[in-house]
């Protein structure tokens, strides 16, 4: 009965050793088949410490930073962040109030959206976060509807927090 119970509890040891094995291989492929992703092992990079968000976005995602002035739907601003894919769609808006368009990108941190993501991101250093994701226009208005705007979504979420945390 006793020989029983240690194969028992030999056999649930294995078990959870294997799931966390597979939970780290998952956020493995998930990085590296998702190049819209940063995982917090990149992000606490010895060569990243000291990194702004923005500076990290700059680098990793398809994403353009301008400086100027230019109007979003949240107000002026002076820094524009926004998608590659975008850019077409920046170009065919009209210009009002003397003020370039920017197509800023919306920006969550764990679900709460920041009104301003340039000065956010500018502001904000990157290993503070356990992830960064950049979703397209078409994801983020299934996820978001219409306070995505038609727009990419950056989403950020806080250490320990969001899908690819370490589970407690």
């Amino acid at each position: 009965m006793r020989t029983a119970r240690l194969i028992g509890l030999a056999a649930f040891v294995m078990v959870i050793a294997a799931a966390g094995v597979a939970q780290a291989q998952t956020q493995d492929t998930a990085a590296r088949t998702r190049p819209n992703l940063i995982l917090r092992a990149e992000l606490m990079a010895p060569n990243q410490r000291g990194v702004t968000l923005l500076e990290m976005v700059r680098k990793r995602l398809a994403v353009v930073v301008r400086s100027g002035r230019f109007n979003t739907e949240d107000g002026p601003v002076t820094l524009c962040v926004y998608a590659r894919r975008s850019a077409a769609q920046a170009a065919a808006e009209p210009a009002r109030e003397g003020l370039d368009e920017c197509p800023m990108i919306a920006a969550y941190v764990d679900g709460v959206r920041i009104s301003n993501a340039g000065a956010f991101l500018e502001s904000v250093e990157a290993s503070l976060y356990e992830s960064i994701e950049l979703l397209s226009a078409a994801d983020a208005a299934l996820r978001y509807g219409l306070s995505a705007n038609g727009r990419e979504v950056l989403i950020l979420w806080n250490e320990g927090r969001g899908p690819y945390a370490p589970k407690r």
